[in-house]
C-alpha cells in the first residue's frame, strides 16, 4: 500500500523545529492534509493554531483506536513467541519491548501510526500529507516504510542521534541513576542512625518474624503519613488485621515514589512506624548495586534479531525508540531483584506469602522471579484491583511470563469481568475474584450522590501529558458554557499539586483561562456531591459511573486511549473525540433533571456489579488459603 507520486510526506521532527522560523509556504498548497504524532497536547494545539487556514487537519483518535482493536491481540501474541526465544536471557525479561509497557516502550504505539500512516495515503491518493512527529523513532520508522514503498520523504529537522549522541545518553542516564540510590542509600543510614538515637531501638527484620509471616509489597506516597507519622495503607485498606486476624505477622515492602517531601523525612516516618517496612538500603550490598546497573546496560543495549511484525522490522523499531530514558526504572527493578535473593537468606523461611499489588510491571515480574528462584514454598498473590484497560498491554499477564517464573501463584481481580479481561493471553495461573478493599467503599454509600448544581469534577490520571490534555480541554470550552460552575480539581498522588498548578500558570499565560479549585479529599467524599465527573485514563471514572454520576471520558487526540468502559453500556457515559462532542455531553449532564438522576442511580448498580464484587467476608480468604 503506498500513495502515488512524489513529496507526498513531509515530515516535522517536533523537538527540533521552529514554528516561526519555516516558511509553510515551502510546503503548502489547497490539497494538503496534516496529523499529529505525540503526546504533548500544547505542543499539538500550537501547531493547530499555526496550521489551521493552512492545512486540514485529519482527526486520528477513533482511527488509532480502531487500528488497535484490529492489531493488538497479534502484537501480543507476538511477544509472547519472542518471550519464548528469549526466556533464558535474563536482562530480556527487563526490556522496554518485553513488559509491553507503553509508557515505557512506543513500538506498539508506533506500528498503530504507521499503520494509520498506510490508511490515510490510501485514503488521500496523490495528496501531500504533512505528519509532525514528537519521537525521532516515529519518525525514522514512517521514513523507512516510505523508502521500501518507494515513497518520497521530505524530512525538516530531523534530530542528530549517531553514536556519541547515544553515548551522552548513556552516560547522562547511568550518572544520574547512580547518583539517586548514593542519595536514598545515604538518607537510609542517616534514618537508621537518627532512628537508634531517638528511640533507644535497633528496629530488624528478625523480630517480625515469629511465625508465619505476610510481607504485603505496595507502593507507597508521602500522602500515606499522617502528621503524626500513622500510615493509612490506600491499597488494602483492612487487610492488615484481617490478616493478623488469621494468625499472620505482617511486615511491609514499599515502592517509594518519587515525593516532594524530604525524602530523608519520607525515610525517617518509614523507621518510625510500628509497622514493619523492608527499606532495601538495608540488605543490598555493593555487588547487587553493580550487577544490577551492569544488567540494566545490557537491557537497554539489548540489540537481538527480532521476528518482523505485520511486515514491519520491530527490531529496527525497537532500536530506535529512545530505551535509555527507561535506564532508572529499569535499574530500580533489577535491584529489586537482588533484593528479595537477600530476604530469602534472612527471613529464614518465615514469609510463607507475599501479597503484592501486581501491575505486571518491571518490578514485579522481578520480585517474582527472585522468589521463585529462592523458594517454591513461598506463596506469591498478585492482586490487581483496578480497572483494565485494552490498550495498557503490560497488564496482561502472558503465558511465556508464566512459563519463565515471572508471575505469581494466583491473581486477584475486582469481579468476574475484570477475570475474564486477565485470562485472555494466560491459562496457566488461577485468576480468582476477591473483595476490591480499595473500592469497598462504594458498597457503603449507595444511593447518596447528591449534586451540587453546577459542580465539575476532574479526576486528573497519573501521567502528566494525559492530565495536561484533560486541562487544556477544559479551560478551552468553559467560556462557551452557561450558568454558575464550580470546577474541582483532584491532582493525581503521581504529580501532585505543584506541576498542575505550574502547568495552569504556562496556560493563562497563552490566554487559556480556567478558574479551578483544588481537592485533596478522597474520591468516598467528593464523588457525593459531583454533578459531573471527568476524566482519561483513569479507573477512578468507573467509581463514578457505578455511583450514578455521569461521567465524560475525554479521548486522546494522537496517543492510544485507556478506556475502562470498552463492551459496556454506555447509557450516562460519554466518549468524546473533540470538543463539540465534550461540550454538547457536558451541558446535557449538567442539565439532567431529578428523574433522570433517578435513573443513572439504577444504572450505577448494573455498573458496580459488573465491575465489582460486594463486601463479602468470604471473599477474602484467597489472601490466607
Amino acid at each position: 500500500m503506498g500513495c502515488e507520486g512524489k513529496n507526498r510526506i513531509i515530515l516535522i521532527y517536533s523537538t527540533h523545529f521552529k514554528l516561526n522560523k519555516v516558511q509553510i509556504s515551502y510546503f503548502s498548497d489547497n490539497e494538503s492534509y496534516w496529523l499529529y504524532f505525540g503526546r504533548d497536547y500544547l505542543k499539538f494545539k500550537e501547531y493547530e493554531f499555526y496550521f489551521k487556514d493552512k492545512f486540514e487537519l485529519i482527526e486520528i483518535s477513533e482511527k488509532l483506536d480502531r487500528i488497535s482493536d484490529r492489531i493488538r491481540d497479534d502484537f501480543n501474541h507476538y511477544i509472547d513467541d519472542v518471550n519464548r526465544n528469549n526466556n533464558d536471557i535474563f536482562e530480556w525479561w527487563f526490556t522496554p519491548l518485553s513488559s509491553r509497557n507503553i509508557y515505557l516502550s512506543e513500538v506498539f504505539q508506533n506500528v498503530c501510526y504507521l499503520e494509520l500512516v498506510k490508511e490515510v495515503c490510501s485514503n488521500y491518493p496523490g495528496k501531500k500529507i504533512v505528519i509532525v512527529v514528537e519521537s525521532y523513532s516515529t519518525g525514522v520508522l514512517i521514513e523507512k516504510w516510505a523508502d521500501d514503498e518507494n515513497i518520497s520523504v521530505i524530512s525538516i529537522s530531523r534530530p542528530y542521534r549517531g553514536k556519541f549522541y547515544f553515548l551522552w545518553q548513556a552516560f547522562a542516564e547511568i550518572g544520574k541513576s547512580i547518583l539517586k540510590a548514593f542519595i536514598n542509600f545515604t538518607f537510609a543510614k542517616i534514618s537508621k542512625i537518627s532512628f537508634k538515637s531517638n528511640s533507644k531501638k535497633n528496629k530488624n527484620i528478625s523480630s517480625f518474624l515469629d511465625g508465619k509471616t505476610a510481607l504485603i509489597d505496595l507502593f507507597v506516597y508521602e500522602s500515606n503519613f499522617a502528621e503524626d507519622g500513622s500510615f493509612n495503607d490506600r491499597y488494602f485498606p483492612g487487610l492488615e488485621s484481617y490478616l493478623k486476624k488469621n494468625g499472620y505477622n505482617v511486615i511491609y515492602h514499599p515502592t517509594l515514589t518519587e515525593t516532594k517531601l524530604n525524602k530523608l523525612n519520607l525515610y525517617k516516618k518509614i523507621r518510625a512506624n510500628d509497622r514493619f517496612f523492608i527499606i532495601k538500603e538495608d540488605y543490598l550490598t555493593i555487588f547487587d548495586y553493580l550487577m544490577s546497573l551492569n544488567m540494566a546496560v545490557k537491557a537497554v543495549t539489548f540489540n537481538e534479531k527480532l521476528p518482523y511484525f505485520r511486515d514491519i522490522d520491530i527490531s529496527f523499531a525497537d532500536s530506535c525508540d529512545n530505551k535509555w530514558v527507561c535506564f532508572d526504572g529499569i535499574f530500580k527493578s533489577i535491584l529489586v531483584y537482588y533484593l528479595f535473593l537477600r530476604l530469602g537468606d534472612v527471613s529464614r523461611g518465615k514469609i510463607e506469602r507475599i501479597i503484592c499489588w501486581h501491575e505486571n510491571q518491571l518490578q514485579d515480574k522481578a520480585l517474582c522471579l527472585a522468589v521463585n528462584n529462592v523458594s517454591q514454598v513461598i506463596k506469591i498473590i498478585g492482586v490487581q484491583h483496578f480497572i483494565h484497560f485494552s490498550n495498557y498491554l503490560g497488564l496482561y499477564p502472558l503465558d511465556s511470563e508464566y512459563e519463565s517464573g515471572l508471575l505469581p501463584d494466583i491473581i486477584l481481580t475486582t469481579g468476574v469481568r475484570e477475570s475474564i479481561k486477565v485470562r485472555k493471553y494466560l491459562t496457566h495461573v488461577p485468576v480468582k475474584t476477591s473483595l476490591a478493599l480499595r473500592y469497598s467503599y462504594l458498597f457503603r454509600i449507595h444511593n447518596q450522590n447528591m449534586p451540587i448544581p453546577g459542580s465539575i469534577l476532574l479526576l486528573l490520571p497519573g501521567d502528566k501529558n494525559d492530565a495536561f490534555e484533560i486541562l487544556i480541554n477544559v479551560c478551552d470550552i468553559l467560556d462557551g458554557l452557561n450558568g454558575v460552575l464550580n470546577v474541582y480539581l483532584k491532582s493525581h498522588p503521581d504529580h501532585g499539586k505543584k506541576i498542575i498548578l505550574a502547568f495552569l500558570d504556562i496556560l493563562n499565560a497563552k490566554g487559556m483561562s480556567g478558574k479551578f479549585e483544588f481537592k485533596e479529599e478522597k474520591n468516598e467524599v467528593l464523588l457525593k456531591s459531583a454533578a459531573v465527573v471527568i476524566s482519561t485514563a483513569s479507573s477512578s471514572i468507573v467509581e463514578a459511573a457505578v455511583l450514578g454520576i455521569p461521567t465524560i471520558l475525554l479521548a486522546k487526540y494522537s496517543a492510544l486511549n485507556l478506556n475502562p468502559f470498552e463492551y459496556s453500556d454506555l447509557s450516562f457515559v460519554s466518549i468524546c473525540y473533540d470538543s463539540d462532542e465534550f461540550r454538547k455531553s457536558l451541558n446535557k449532564y449538567l442539565r439532567l433533571s431529578t428523574k433522570e438522576r433517578e435513573k443513572l442511580l439504577i444504572f450505577g448498580e448494573d455498573m458496580k456489579k459488573k465491575f465489582f464484587n460486594p463486601e463479602d467476608a468470604e471473599e477474602m480468604s484467597y489472601f490466607i488459603i
